[in-house]
């Protein structure tokens, strides 16, 4: 049927996106009832902790329907989502603060939409600071989300 990439992509992602969401709800709570973190303004920062996450799921969803659409077939995907999540996790201050790497490479660490998603959910999770408070974070993660579907719509393939 004549549907457009657009459509399919929307439809594909509203259906993944929602266990992502219970998912992470789910490790909160968890994190909540069986390790002590502390939500600091107890329900108001669990919401804003999901709503923060779902903006998240929505970016690195787009980044796997671009992945996805550039694979030749099944077994190139997973090399291809690597290329894009190992440098993320590395650099991104996953592991370790991006202060640790040469001069250089700090303006590459901070552009990476990971590590603005970490940074805003600090601001959130441990300083209690709302939404609006990671105004810098949620605009470079915009940008980032505007341009990923759009190369998302572009090379989209439905096989």
């Amino acid at each position: 049927t004549p549907v457009k990439r657009l459509n399919i992509i929307i439809s594909e992602g509203v259906a993944r996106l929602f266990l992502q969401i219970l998912s992470a709800a789910i490790i909160i709570l968890v994190g909540y009832v069986f390790f002590d973190y502390t939500l600091v303004h107890g329900l108001s920062t669990f919401i804003q902790m999901l709503l923060l996450s779902t903006y998240g799921l929505i970016i690195f969803l787009g980044m796997g329907f671009v992945v996805s659409s550039l694979a030749k077939n099944d077994a190139s995907i997973p090399p291809l989502a690597n290329s894009i999540t190992m440098p993320q996790l590395l650099l991104s201050g996953v592991f370790m603060s991006p202060s640790n790497f040469p001069s250089w490479l700090q303006p590459i660490c901070k552009a990476l939409p990971l590590t603005q998603f970490n940074n805003a959910m600090r601001v959130i999770a441990f300083e209690g600071k709302s939404l609006l408070d990671c105004g810098t974070q949620l605009g470079i993660l915009t940008i980032w989300l505007v341009i990923i579907y759009a190369i998302a719509v572009k090379v989209f393939r439905w096989e």
